[in-house]
């Protein structure tokens, strides 16, 4: 929603030749991203089945909840505001040099990214795979 609020808004006020530097700045948050979680899946699948596993994914959760408890918060506070303080954030990027609006979107994607997505843990695919082979060998047999 901001990289399409953002894209807009360069339309609209013709600078159509930085949406370059927006593609780069989501694309260099999406690895940032996804180094994050594969990082966090491997690092926790050294102790699968143990109590750390445990301890680490109900942190996570809590986390989680957490912070997207607050978020429905701040958006509900700041809904009506969002749009005009990305537009000054992008018109103040667009002053600082080509790569501004290329961090403005790295930063937006990747806070948002951050707040809603997380890798399944080890021990859900695990049992994942164990209902699929359990309904396969139930149902083909």
């Amino acid at each position: 929603m901001i990289v399409a609020i953002l894209l807009s808004y360069l339309s609209r006020i013709n600078q159509r030749r930085h949406f370059r530097d927006v593609w780069l700045g989501v694309a260099a948050a999406m690895v940032l991203v996804l180094a994050g979680g594969f990082g966090a899946f491997f690092l926790i699948k050294q102790y699968e089945g143990s109590n750390v596993q445990t301890y680490f994914e109900t942190a996570t959760y809590v986390i989680a909840a957490g912070v997207l408890t607050g978020m429905t918060y701040w958006m509900h506070k700041h809904a009506r505001t969002m749009a005009s303080e990305l537009q000054a954030r992008s018109d103040l990027a667009l002053t600082k040099g080509p790569m501004g609006l290329g961090v403005l979107s790295f930063q937006a994607v990747v806070e948002r990214v951050s707040r809603r997505w997380s890798l399944p843990s080890p021990s859900s695919l695990r049992a994942r795979a164990r209902r699929q082979r359990r309904c396969t060998a139930t149902c083909c047999s």
